[in-house]
């Protein structure tokens, strides 16, 4: 992908929005740190309710021991497995907002790149 194609795409853009090219490359940095906010604030509020959801099934299990696969220990292998998944999961996409609100240009360039990308095939 050339600075060209780059540079032609963003002045199409901003000629059809009646704009210059520099302020929508301006809002599409701060969309990317708007992204980040939300993609991080997300992350910790899924992991912070799967630790709070993880230690009442674990409390709840250690109150009601019983047989070794009880209601309490199906639930609780099924959380470690889904809800294990879920955090890894929302560790990632926490650490792709935080890179976003780091250096918001790269994924402006990169939602660009892929927009013509997308439009050339």
């Amino acid at each position: 992908m050339t600075t060209d194609k780059i540079t032609q795409y963003l002045e199409q853009m901003a000629a059809k929005l009646g704009v210059a090219a520099e302020h929508v490359y301006g809002v599409l940095v701060r969309q990317q740190v708007a992204e980040g906010i939300a993609f991080t604030i997300g992350a910790v509020i899924a992991v912070f309710v799967l630790f709070r959801l993880g230690r009442w099934i674990y409390r709840n299990y250690e109150a009601n021991k019983g047989d070794y696969m009880s209601d309490w220990g199906m639930i609780l292998l099924f959380f470690l497995i889904f809800g294990g998944g879920g955090g890894v999961g929302a560790m990632v996409v926490g650490l792709i907002g935080v890179m976003q609100i780091i250096n918001p240009e790269y994924y402006a360039i990169r939602e660009i790149m892929d927009v013509i990308g997308g439009a050339t095939r």
